[in-house]
């Protein structure tokens, strides 16, 4: 049993670590182009959240019971990265009828980002509180996270 966890460990670690590499590329890519803000900032988490994976891989193996804070960590990501990309679509949405660019709504649009982690963290921070204090399970956090990512794969899909 052990030695299939140490190759399951490597895989998902190779796995991160090629997703990391990628998810850089292409925020160093949107970067220089400086027009998309919002793909940046969710390529950026898509950056973050992948080497907080390969932390995560690394730190549940040496400490177990630390799997669901790091589970926490991913909704509360998962969420922000899904909200980005509502927002994105969003503002794609809002641009095109009324032939503006992207960068002349980037302000606002990363205002209503903000605005959008503020209550996501907010709602993180209460489940943390919650589970840390009474250890229930994450199961409605869950579907919160579920219908946000949905919602964003809905809007690309559009």
């Amino acid at each position: 049993m052990g030695d299939l966890r140490l190759v399951e460990n490597r895989v998902l670690l190779s796995v991160l670590g090629l997703c990391t590499v990628l998810s850089l590329g292409a925020l160093v890519r949107f970067a220089n182009s400086r027009r998309a803000w919002l793909k940046i900032v969710m390529h950026l988490w898509y950056t973050v959240t992948c080497l907080v994976g390969i932390a995560d891989v690394l730190t549940i193996a040496a400490y177990p019971r630390a799997k669901p804070y790091w589970t926490l960590f991913f909704n509360v990501a998962g969420q922000c990265i899904a909200a980005t990309g509502v927002l994105d679509v969003v503002q794609q949405r809002y641009c095109a009828p009324r032939m503006l660019t992207l960068g002349e709504t980037n302000v606002l649009f990363l205002r209503v980002c903000g605005l959008a982690y503020v209550v996501i963290l907010l709602g993180g921070g209460i489940v943390f509180a919650v589970y840390a204090t009474t250890h229930t399970g994450m199961l409605t956090y869950r579907v919160v996270s579920m219908t946000l990512i949905s919602a964003e794969v809905l809007g690309y899909s559009w």
